[in-house]
């Protein structure tokens, strides 16, 4: 929040109303097809008109070959790259196994 493309609170207000829209958080963490890992978006690269001044960071986590679903960041388009999507594989590799473990466990 610290980033210019934050000072605006209108700007602000209307991304946290779209964030809070489940169908709309829906359609922006929608990858392509059967897409694996990560995406990185950046700027007009997403497609929703309110988050264009922001880059959005997804991964998939899955089961065996079953993506079950998708994470994401969405920040400054000037955030690090490399830290974030080093941050976002983590997560994703992790919430991968750990789910394995559990739906191992109750077979």
């Amino acid at each position: 929040m610290n980033q210019p493309e934050f000072h605006n609170v209108d700007k602000v207000k209307v991304l946290l109303s779209l964030l809070e829209q489940e169908d709309t958080l829906r359609d922006i963490l929608e990858t392509p097809g059967d897409s694996q890992g990560i995406t990185i978006k950046i700027g007009s690269e997403n497609s929703r008109q309110e988050i264009q001044n922001c880059s959005m960071i997804t991964a998939t986590y899955q089961v065996g070959d079953k993506i079950l679903g998708t994470i994401g960041i969405l920040g400054p388009t000037r955030m690090d790259y490399a830290r974030v999507v080093t941050v976002i594989d983590c997560m994703s590799r992790n919430l991968s196994r750990t789910l394995e473990r559990l739906l191992k466990g109750q077979g």
